[in-house]
């Protein structure tokens, strides 16, 4: 089981203005809650012990909503730590300056996406198809991101960003699963993490696991995203303490383990 997940959150937000003029996306406010908080109990309740954050702008109001946490002890014993930008490194450079803090394995994810997929069951998948790395993808459909990815013979063969809704059939759902050694990979300037993504796919290193409608991710990047996950959180009350969204991971995460 991955124990850490990395979190992508220091970019500038600029889809969002002007919300983002003031706050971070970790901390919008979803059925009344941070959506960090939904973040932190996603990861936490399917057993992940370690938060590692990239942040940037507005990094300061991140670190004191989860010190007001930690002292709260609402985060739920996450060990959390911290990288800030002070440039703008793009999102393969804010994890080339995350190498300190990274676990011999660990997950990639966007800072602006609630993803409940099991990451137990991903990474059993991962070691299966003995790649040595991994991403997470599930078909276009209803979200509010199009087609950017090809997959063959259970690998990545294509990614690119951009291209017209129809045209991919798969979607990155936004959760890598990579090694440490894959973050000394990555050159110091600014960069994207597709092109270590495009690197992987041409060595045919970058397995796909696909994720059912089921485990749909939402993100808020976008106004319609933004939209989208706030309806679906007040339709199944992710504004209690012991929220519905929360049951369902747990039922997930139960089923991995083959409990009833």
């Amino acid at each position: 089981m991955i124990e850490q997940v990395v979190v992508l959150a220091g970019g500038r937000a600029t889809r969002m203005r002007p919300l983002s003029d003031r706050l971070p996306k970790l901390l919008f406010p979803v059925a009344g809650r941070p959506f960090f908080d939904l973040l932190a109990e996603n990861y936490r309740t399917q057993g992940v012990h370690r938060l590692h954050l990239c942040l940037g702008r507005h990094a300061d109001q991140v670190m004191a909503h989860v010190r007001a946490g930690e002292r709260a002890g609402s985060l739920g014993g996450l060990d959390i730590t911290v990288s800030v930008e002070d440039r703008a490194l793009g999102t393969a450079g804010a994890l080339r300056l995350a190498q300190p803090f990274l676990s011999e394995r660990y997950a990639v994810v966007m800072g602006d996406s609630w993803q409940p997929a099991s990451l137990a069951d991903l990474t059993r998948r991962w070691e299966a198809s003995g790649r040595p790395a991994a991403m997470a993808v599930c078909r276009e459909g209803g979200g509010s991101v199009p087609g950017n990815t090809d997959i063959r013979d259970g690998l990545v063969v294509s990614y690119e960003k951009g291209r017209p809704a129809g045209e991919f059939e798969f979607v990155d759902y936004g959760t890598l699963l990579l090694t440490r050694a894959h973050a000394t990979r990555i050159r110091p300037e600014e960069s994207d993490l597709s092109e270590l993504m495009g690197s992987l796919i041409v060595e045919r290193a970058l397995a796909a696991l696909e994720v059912g409608e089921r485990d749909r991710f939402y993100e808020i990047g976008s106004h319609e995203g933004y939209a989208q996950f706030r309806a679906f959180c007040e339709a199944a009350g992710t504004g209690t303490r012991k929220s519905s969204v929360v049951t369902t991971i747990e039922r997930q995460a139960g089923a991995v383990r083959g409990e009833k």
